[in-house]
């Protein structure tokens, strides 16, 4: 159930967050790199969580639909003002600025990697 669960959120993540021009491309890579991981579940004979990926993709496909309309309230959501749209990325590895340079806050990153 883990696996299963795992993958198949992160795809709704994914799916729900990313900008329609890269939506596609991030998924296509998504969907490979979750083939690899497929094919190390069935060579390290874990038959059950192989299987938990195809569900998850499967359950993903036959939801798109709906993750497009729905929207869940977080407390953040209710609590929070409401934020002018954003736009941009950053061009760099968060999780390395993090962990390797101990960079705690978004004022931390280097500006020439945050392109708008």
């Amino acid at each position: 159930t883990k696996t299963y669960l795992n993958f198949r959120n992160n795809l709704i993540l994914l799916y729900k967050n990313l900008e329609p021009g890269n939506k596609l491309k991030i998924l296509i890579i998504r969907f490979f790199l979750d083939y690899l991981a497929w094919l190390r579940f069935i060579a390290l004979f874990q038959f059950k969580h192989a299987f938990a990926v195809n569900r998850a993709h499967m359950s993903f496909l036959n939801g798109i639909s709906t993750w497009k309309e729905t929207k869940i309230k977080t407390s953040q959501d209710i609590t929070q003002p409401k934020l002018k749209n954003l736009t941009g990325y950053y061009n760099g590895s968060i999780a390395a600025d993090y962990f390797l340079r101990s960079k705690k806050y978004f004022s931390e990153l280097l500006a020439k990697k945050i392109n708008l």
